[in-house]
């Protein structure tokens, strides 16, 4: 019998092994895309239809040594009227792809590469009209064929990403950086990828968002930097909110030593689906956790699911709309303005109560309020403004917001959010406001305050842009451990107080994805091959997120 439980055991183990490495290891093979190319892997393991997208933000100049030494141009080294710069003791001049520039008005001090059309970017990337600047973007699919960026359920795509160049003193060389940029996916398109439900762009027919246009937010997306010679960069951030779950891991291949990566950041698998290998993998169950978001203080237990969860109920003409609503647009959503109560009875949105753009219209407050398989949440009205409207509406249920999306703009509010609201900040003398503490932006020319990050930041230590792992910090248990001590005692209580309680669902759903735009040390992922070209691929699977009980 003893003999038997053993083996019993050992089998137990090995299942529990395989488990663990399949998680971590997929037999998906880098070698699809040939040795000059890198390869990225998108897979669509939910129940729906989504459409893929994917592009960079803007390319980033690169500091030129000589023809086989370059590197990211660093901002303290540039001289933005001669194009020098550094790479670590070297003198170098910064460059760009093909014919865009890297120097003059508009290129944020030299940083990125200004363009007039697409030839100036090169192969590898296109020019916005509206920024005048090159923007990485994905090539067309290897596989499926033919490929018009839409995935059906178990479909994958597979990206053979060609490395970028730029043209310096030298001639057209390798870029430091092979590729940079997001993936993320659209959900509830029509057939033709166009007016989707989450993450839409505005993309033309069966085709890619443009070049460095974004989707409507909620959206959940991976960032990789690429680079030549270097270690990768990869994470996932929810700082856009979620309207799916997403996970991301470097294709099996040899790897170099971790150095001074931390080795919980060093070729995991961030996003990862709850397994038994590790107690911070992402259940992406955010309605879990939303109930407990303490706001507007530590202690208070106030639900905020109805405010946090994206509902969608799109229409395209007033026809679609019950009686008395009229269409905000196409697509626009249904609404109703009231005085009272009374002017919304028999409707599912029973409550006459405020749009923060002025205006009084019908609403939901609760789930109850909603019939059938719809869910009391927050919809962006299109077509109401001035500013972002947003209404709380019964609809499908689409995603996830976050403060960050409300507050993109500080005239925004939604109940109970005010974003232009004036508080102290973390000094006690200087003021702030909701948007700035969220967004982590500059205040003004004079005052950096919320734009650095405590992570990093010496000069505004109390006004800086969040600690979420310092000690002192309540809601600091529900951050991965490890990271508290670099701040080196900087911290914003304002930020801690007014922010942070409406990231610990984020957190809590996926530790090791971004919640807000410094949350680097528990986020960010590092990876490379042990050659000295990094060929390194990478797969993302997207899956549907957790929904909330009706």
């Amino acid at each position: 019998m003893l003999d038997t439980h053993r083996s019993i055991l050992a089998i137990l183990v090995a299942l529990f092994l395989l488990v663990c490495l399949s998680a971590i290891n997929s037999p998906v093979s880098a070698a699809e895309c040939g040795p000059a190319r890198r390869q990225l892997t998108v897979t669509n393991a939910t129940t729906q239809t989504i459409w893929i997208a994917g592009g960079g933000g803007a390319l980033r100049s690169v500091c030129v040594v000589s023809a086989s030494e370059s590197c990211l141009a660093v901002p303290s080294t540039i001289d933005a009227a001669t194009g020098a710069c550094q790479c670590g003791p070297d003198a170098g001049t910064l460059a760009c792809p093909a014919t865009a520039t890297a120097t003059g008005s508009g290129t944020n001090g030299g940083l990125n590469c200004a363009c007039t059309t697409d030839a100036d970017c090169g192969p590898t990337a296109r020019c916005n009209a509206s920024t005048n600047l090159c923007y990485f973007v994905l090539p067309t699919a290897k596989s499926p064929t033919p490929f018009n960026w839409k995935l059906f359920p178990t479909q994958s795509a597979i990206f053979c990403v060609a490395p970028a160049s730029v043209n310096s003193s030298f001639g057209t060389i390798p870029s430091a950086v092979w590729w940079s940029g997001g993936i993320f996916a659209r959900t509830g398109c029509r057939p033709d990828g166009t007016g989707c439900t989450t993450a839409d762009c505005g993309a033309q027919a069966n085709s890619n968002c443009g070049a460095g246009v974004g989707g409507q937010n909620p959206a959940t997306i991976a960032e990789f930097t690429l680079q030549r010679k270097a270690n990768d960069f990869y994470d996932i951030t929810l700082i856009n909110g979620a309207n799916l779950a997403e996970r991301m891991a470097p294709i099996p291949a040899p790897v170099a030593t971790p150095g001074a990566v931390p080795k919980p950041y060093w070729c995991k698998v961030p996003g990862s689906f709850v397994n038994p290998c590790a107690p911070r993998d992402c259940n992406w169950n955010f309605g879990k956790y939303i109930k407990n978001v303490p706001y507007p203080s530590t202690t208070s237990t106030t639900d905020f699911t109805t405010l946090l969860l994206h509902s969608s109920k799109k229409c395209f003409s007033t026809s679609e709309c019950q009686a008395g609503y009229t269409c905000s647009g196409s697509p626009g959503a249904c609404t109703k303005t009231c005085t009272s109560d009374s002017d919304c009875a028999g409707t599912d949105q029973p409550h006459c109560l405020s749009g923060g753009n002025g205006h009084t219209y019908c609403q939901c407050n609760a789930e109850s309020d909603c019939t059938g398989h719809s869910y009391c949440g927050t919809q962006f009205i299109p077509g109401i403004g001035p500013n972002q409207t947003y209404l709380h509406q019964c609809g499908i249920f689409a995603g996830w917001w976050t403060i960050d999306d409300f507050c993109a703009n500080q005239n925004n509010v939604v109940s109970p959010i005010d974003c232009g609201a004036s508080m102290f900040d973390g000094d006690g003398s200087s003021t702030t406001n909701l948007a700035s503490l969220a967004g982590c932006t500059i205040r003004g020319s004079s005052s950096p305050g919320n734009g650095t990050s405590c992570y990093n930041d010496s000069t505004y230590p109390t006004t800086c842009c969040g600690c979420a792992t310092d000690s002192s910090n309540v809601l600091a248990q529900y951050w991965p451990p490890g990271a508290a001590s670099a701040c080196n005692g900087n911290n914003n209580t304002t930020w801690a107080s007014a922010i942070q309680p409406f990231l610990v669902n984020l957190k809590r759903a996926c530790p090791t994805a971004y919640s807000y735009p410094y949350d680097d040390p528990t986020s960010t992922f590092q990876c490379r091959s042990d050659k000295p070209i990094n060929r390194l691929g990478y797969k993302v699977i997207f899956r549907d997120l957790v929904r909330p009980p009706k």
